[in-house]
C-alpha cells in the first residue's frame, strides 16, 4: 500500500555526522514513494525489481531477502533492522 508519493527535482545531498555519512545524487527528476507492505508468515513477493534503491525497515518478526536468484545470497533481517535493496 502506497502511503505517500511525490516528485522531486534532481537530488544532490551529502550529510556527514562523525563517522556516519550518506550521499544521494540523482540525474534528473525522481519519484519518491513511502509504502507499507505486509507479508504473511512463509509468504513472498516473488522475483521483482525496483527502478531505484529501496530503504527497508522490518517492523515485526524476521524477513529474509535474496539478491539474485540464488539462496546463497540470502540475508535475514530481524524486527527493527533495516537494509537496502
Amino acid at each position: 500500500m502506497t502511503i505517500a508519493q511525490g516528485n522531486v527535482e534532481e537530488i544532490d545531498v551529502r550529510v556527514k555526522t562523525g563517522a556516519w555519512k550518506v550521499q544521494i545524487d540523482t540525474n534528473g527528476p525522481s519519484t519518491l514513494a513511502v509504502s507499507a507492505n505486509r507479508v504473511i508468515p512463509g509468504g513472498h513477493f516473488g522475483w521483482h525489481s525496483h527502478p531505484g534503491p529501496s530503504l527497508v525497515i522490518v517492523k515485526s518478526e524476521t524477513s529474509t531477502f535474496y539478491r539474485g536468484r540464488s539462496r546463497l545470497h540470502a540475508r535475514s533481517a530481524p524486527c527493527r533492522d533495516g537494509l537496502t535493496q
